[in-house]
């Protein structure tokens, strides 16, 4: 092996060991940040920022549930129409939830939802689920009977 081939071996190896370097340093460094912006976005989900007066759902939630019931109990009279459906689910949608309600609401929605299958398939087991999840929610939370 000649002088300029050692010379040239002893350079690349020396790039090699210093890239190695860089490559070891900067995960060192990355690591401990990647695991505080994931606590820090941990704490975000567990420290919401909520100004939802539980009050004012239970007030407006009640007032949509019972309204959501008189539709599904008077399909037999009136039919549904998928507009009706559409228009209450949006204004479920619309409240703000508190965290303590969080399944509530969405258990009306999924029920809301049934009944809009029901109404544009006619699908008996749609309307079924429907008023089981009604009677759930009814038993669940007993303030949302009349």
């Amino acid at each position: 092996m000649s002088k300029n081939e050692k010379i040239l071996l002893v350079l690349f190896l020396v790039i090699v060991i210093f890239f190695l370097f860089l490559f070891i340093n900067s995960k060192v460094k990355v690591l401990p940040e990647a695991g505080n912006s994931l606590k820090q976005e941990e704490s975000e989900v567990k420290e919401p920022k909520s100004n939802v007066s539980v009050a004012e759902y239970i007030k407006q939630i009640k007032e949509l549930f019972w309204e959501y019931e008189e539709i599904l109990s008077n399909d037999e009279v009136t039919p549904v129409s998928l507009e009706q459906v559409e228009n209450i689910k949006s204004r479920v949608m619309a409240l703000n939830v508190p965290l303590t309600y969080k399944a509530l609401h969405l258990d009306l929605v999924l029920s809301i939802d049934s009944l809009a299958t029901y109404v544009s398939s006619q699908d008996q087991s749609a309307k079924a689920d429907a008023i089981q999840a009604v009677q759930r929610l009814k038993t669940q939370y007993n303030w949302l009977n009349k």
